[in-house]
């Protein structure tokens, strides 16, 4: 099965002692799902609804929720990194020029930031990750565009390719960005600036749950 969806147990971590783990946080009541979850249409990878793959029905694993102004839904929101200053961040995504693309959300900057087109760009309307089923999240060092079986899909390119959650470090910071498989590449924003690596972290489901 290609990297495009659903995971397996027997992952190894990423490289050891690199990175904090996917974590939820805060621990909270679960929401029921709402009109708002990314997205409306198309998949999620694993998708948000049960699928069928090769005749197995998997159960929903992770979701996207609305969200806007430095605020994160309860129900366990994903973090990914961390500021320069300690301050967590979130794995949210934002859609510019046709694009859906997977960053950061820094609460105390009130805002979303994604890497596009060569610059930071910041939007205080943006969707969250969200784990309402405690899927063991983790994540795994790949390189050179190539995601591991069950990579968690956080947008898509205008033209339908499927961009990636990703990570890596940047000038003290843990960074989440977009890992573009076409181009071989993590892209992550900071500074104002869109960075590149050949060589990232990419976060996965590591089990999924039959029905």
């Amino acid at each position: 099965m290609s990297g495009y969806g659903y995971g397996q147990s027997g992952f190894a971590t990423g490289y050891p002692g690199s990175y904090p783990s996917a974590q939820p946080y805060p621990r909270g009541v679960v929401p029921p799902p709402t009109a708002g979850m990314y997205p409306q249409s198309g998949p999620v990878y694993p998708q948000s609804g049960p699928v069928n793959p090769g005749g197995r029905v998997y159960h929903r694993v992770v979701e996207w929720q609305d969200a806007s102004h430095g605020r994160v839904p309860v129900g366990n929101p994903v973090i990914g990194g961390q500021d320069v200053n300690g301050e967590p961040l979130y794995i949210g995504s934002t859609e510019l020029g046709g694009d859906l693309v997977p960053g950061k959300v820094v609460p105390s900057h009130g805002c979303c930031y994604i890497p596009y087109d060569g610059r930071e760009h910041s939007s205080k309307n943006y969707h969250v990750l969200v784990n309402p089923g405690g899927c063991e999240l983790i994540w795994i060092h790949a390189s050179n565009g190539t995601v591991p079986t069950g990579a968690i899909q956080g947008g898509k390119t205008a033209s339908g390719e499927p961009l990636f959650v990703g990570r890596h470090r940047h000038q003290g910071s843990v960074t989440v960005g977009k890992v573009h498989p076409s181009h071989g590449k993590l892209y992550l924003s900071f500074g104002g600036n869109e960075e590149s690596y050949s060589e990232y972290e990419v976060l996965c489901c590591k089990h999924v749950s039959l029905m």
